[in-house]
């Protein structure tokens, strides 16, 4: 209950203070001439709110896979919690996951969270690419929803609840296994965003 508590005043907060912060956050990222609009829209937004950034060249780079860690970052500021990573770096459960990784804190966190999990084999695979699946059940999980309240198999449960609640509106996507995209993650997370909080 505290994850969607802190979900919902970090969309409060943002609603109110986009049109106000300006630049007070990290500068908006550059993006591709043809990027969709509503791309650019999230990310315009995202970044206000310090939820991401460009890459080292300034670029957004949409086209871009998203790491299972650096989505696991991307989660935990979007929740508003990013100010307990400091505390939680260091050692993690996983054996793949160093204690002096930069994301080990991230992981931490969401793991403890309930947000996110590893792998039967005791490994995180921090570097491997998040897929759709995979990012849809985390952020479904963001807005308050456990495992056994939603029926059927993995992942088409989570998808079909994602689905419900439009975190998958305007994202193309052939495969539940198909690797996520930086432009398709903004998406989701900005549609994540709108979407109401589960009581």
């Amino acid at each position: 209950m505290k994850n969607t508590k802190r979900f919902k005043s970090l969309v409060l907060a943002g609603v109110v203070t986009l049109g106000l912060i300006g630049t007070s956050y990290a500068a908006m990222p550059e993006m591709g001439q043809n990027t969709d609009e509503k791309v650019v829209q999230a990310v315009e937004r995202l970044s206000a709110l310090g939820v991401v950034n460009g890459m080292d060249d300034g670029k957004y780079h949409e086209e871009m896979k998203v790491t299972r860690e650096q989505f696991a970052k991307i989660l935990v500021e979007t929740l508003g919690i990013g100010n307990s990573v400091a505390k939680a770096n260091g050692v993690t459960n996983f054996n793949d996951v160093e204690s002096s990784r930069w994301s080990s804190g991230y992981i931490n966190v969401a793991v403890e969270r309930g947000l996110i999990k590893g792998y039967p084999d005791g490994t995180f695979k921090p570097a491997a690419e998040v897929s759709y699946a995979e990012a849809i059940t985390m952020l479904v999980r963001a807005l308050g929803y456990k495992d056994e309240l939603l029926k059927g198999s993995w992942p088409e449960n989570y998808i079909s609840k994602a689905t419900d609640v439009k975190i998958t509106s305007d994202v193309k996507f052939t495969s539940a296994t198909e690797k996520a995209d930086r432009g398709a993650v903004a998406l989701l997370v900005n549609n994540t965003l709108n979407a109401k909080i589960f009581k």
